[in-house]
């Protein structure tokens, strides 16, 4: 079971106050999102969810959980829980062509995170891989 101040801390973002989000990616750099893979990471975005929480809610730099969820590390979210949550992310709704403050989208920031799987996870649910950033760049 999971505790208030475990879904406090894991979804800021998703739920609200600010802050990156730990159910996604990058909660903060002190915890270590490896583990009993993404089921409780699934939960606390479920819970979040019917609790009013915002799919597409930014942080401070305009990513998005989808974003976040996307482009980050192995060593922040195992490979199996990245994609469930991807795949949870997608099937709830969230926006495919977010654009963070840098001009990136979610399959951007995958590609330039080198994250191949969620790449071809995102462009297959839809997302536009002939997207470019706000300053040119493209990642193909």
């Amino acid at each position: 079971m999971l505790m208030r101040k475990e879904l406090s801390a894991r979804g800021r973002l998703l739920g609200g106050g600010g802050g990156a989000c730990g159910v996604c990616a990058r909660a903060s750099r002190g915890e270590r999102k490896r583990g009993s893979g993404m089921g409780g990471h699934v939960r606390v975005m479920e819970s979040l969810r019917s609790r009013g929480a915002h799919l597409d809610r930014r942080d401070n730099s305009g990513s998005t959980p989808l974003a976040l969820a996307a482009a980050a590390p192995a060593e922040e979210l195992l490979p199996e829980a990245r994609e469930r949550s991807l795949r949870w992310l997608i099937a709830a709704g969230a926006a495919l062509g977010s654009v963070d403050n840098a001009g990136s989208t979610p399959l951007l920031a995958a590609a330039a995170a080198g994250q191949a799987a969620s790449v071809s996870l995102l462009a297959s649910a839809g997302a536009d891989a002939d997207a470019t950033r706000a300053d040119g760049r493209v990642f193909n």
